[in-house]
């Protein structure tokens, strides 16, 4: 499954952003970085990844404004969004999950495995 499939981590946490890069690496995942949204925006359009995590507390442009940006752009139809975060406010995922992102993961309740099980599950 991971064979040639590119994952975006829009994450701004060095620690998270580092045991994620080298963790789906081992996998077999190619892998690309942004440090904030509108890196991270740019990298979607520059790089059609086959699926982005995407942390939502990110500075410049949040994860939500992405979201959004991407859905103007018709790229949420071609480019599955898991949400990544630490933020359980249902109202902020739900809204996420109804502009289209596909899943989210609340990062301090989910190992790697789990991780990985969801995104194999949707590429």
């Amino acid at each position: 499954m991971a064979d040639n499939k590119k994952i975006l981590i829009i994450e701004d946490e060095e620690l998270i952003l580092k045991a994620l890069s080298e963790g789906f690496k081992r996998r077999g995942f190619e892998i690309s970085k942004a440090t904030d949204g509108k890196k991270g925006l740019e990298s979607i359009e520059n790089e059609k990844p086959d699926l982005i995590l995407l942390d939502l507390l990110l500075p410049i442009m949040n994860g939500q404004e992405v979201l959004e940006k991407m859905k103007e752009k018709g790229l949420l139809k071609k480019i599955p969004v898991i949400i990544l975060t630490n933020m359980s406010d249902g109202a902020t995922l739900k809204k996420c999950i109804k502009m289209g992102a596909r899943e989210y993961i609340i990062k301090v309740n989910f190992s790697f495995e789990d991780m990985e099980r969801i995104i194999k599950e949707v590429l």
